[in-house]
């Protein structure tokens, strides 16, 4: 079975595959932390929100 690791340094050689997966891996950290970012509220409410 060859792994999606191998078909990526097989295509780029393995100086450009290893430069494509810290990119990857960058982006997939900026994915994550702007969905954190979105999910915590720490107590705020969004305006024109009224208490009845």
């Amino acid at each position: 079975m060859i792994t999606f690791f191998a078909i990526v340094v097989n295509e780029l050689g393995a100086d450009r595959a290893a430069q494509w997966f810290v990119a990857a891996r960058r982006a997939h950290l900026h994915v994550v932390a702007g969905d954190q970012a979105r999910d915590y509220q720490f107590g705020f409410r969004p305006s024109g929100h009224r208490d009845r």
